[in-house]
C-alpha cells in the first residue's frame, strides 16, 4: 500500500488494455470526470473481459518477431463475440488508499466515499487469453486492438531477450 498508487487486479493470462486511449492514466483521467470531490471521488475501476482464445487460429498479420517470440497478445486476435457483464469476470484497477479489501473480480471494502467506475468496454476491455474447450455457440470476432502497440511490445521484448543473452555470456 505505501509503495504502489494505482494497483490493476488481472491474473497472468489476463491484460487489461485502454481502447480508447494509449495508457491507463489518460483512460483514468477521462472517465473520472464529474466527480466532485466534496461528496465522492472515483477510487476503483471495473473493467469488463472477453476470451480470446488460444485454441484459435493465430493472425500471420504481425511481425514476424511477434510470431518467433510467441507473442500471444498479439497473434491471438480472435475473441468470443460475448463481453462479459461487470457483475461476471470484471477485473479492476484502483487507487491504493481508496481500498480496503479486495476479491478476484470486484473491491469488497472500499474507505468511505468512494465510488465504482463501470469503464465500458470501448474504453477499455480485459483480454483474457487462454485454451478454452467450451461449446461454440460463441462465434470468433477478429479484434486486432493490441496491434496498435504491436512496435512498443516488440521492441521491448527484444530488448529484454537482448539484455538476457548479454548477461548468459558474461556468466
Amino acid at each position: 500500500m505505501g509503495r504502489s498508487t494505482l494497483v490493476v487486479f488481472t491474473d497472468l493470462d489476463e491484460i487489461l488494455v485502454p481502447r480508447a486511449h494509449n495508457d491507463w492514466i489518460s483512460m483514468l483521467d477521462v472517465v473520472s470526470r464529474g466527480y466532485s470531490p466534496s461528496s465522492s471521488f472515483p477510487g476503483k475501476y471495473l473493467v469488463r473481459s472477453s476470451f480470446f482464445r488460444t485454441d484459435w487460429p493465430s493472425d500471420e498479420q504481425v511481425p514476424r518477431a511477434a510470431i518467433d517470440r510467441h507473442l500471444i497478445t498479439l497473434t491471438k486476435t480472435q475473441r468470443e463475440t460475448k463481453i462479459y457483464g461487470f457483475a461476471d469476470r470484471s477485473k479492476f484497477m484502483v487507487w491504493s488508499k481508496a481500498v480496503q479489501i479486495v476479491g478476484v473480480h470486484d473491491v469488497l471494502l472500499s474507505m468511505p466515499g468512494v465510488e465504482t467506475v463501470d469503464v465500458e468496454h470501448n474504453t477499455a476491455m480485459v483480454h483474457h487469453y487462454r485454451l478454452w474447450f467450451d461449446d461454440d455457440s460463441n462465434p470468433p470476432l477478429i479484434d486486432r486492438s493490441m496491434h496498435r502497440f504491436t512496435d512498443d511490445i516488440v521492441a521491448r521484448v527484444q530488448a529484454r531477450y537482448s539484455a538476457v543473452d548479454r548477461l548468459n555470456k558474461h556468466s
